[in-house]
């Protein structure tokens, strides 16, 4: 359980933790960046 919570590293990016979840819908974004209901699910999920 202790790995969980240590940081990974892929090629030049550094989490703080092992908790991440990956982008799920392309659609919902605006440009390059999400919408404001893609950013409430991501907010859902950090609770």
């Amino acid at each position: 359980m202790s790995k969980l919570f240590s940081p990974l590293t892929f090629k030049s990016v550094t989490v703080r933790n092992r908790i991440i979840t990956s982008p799920m819908c392309m659609y919902m974004a605006e440009g390059e960046f999400a919408s404001c209901c893609k950013l409430s699910c991501y907010d859902l999920l950090a609770f």
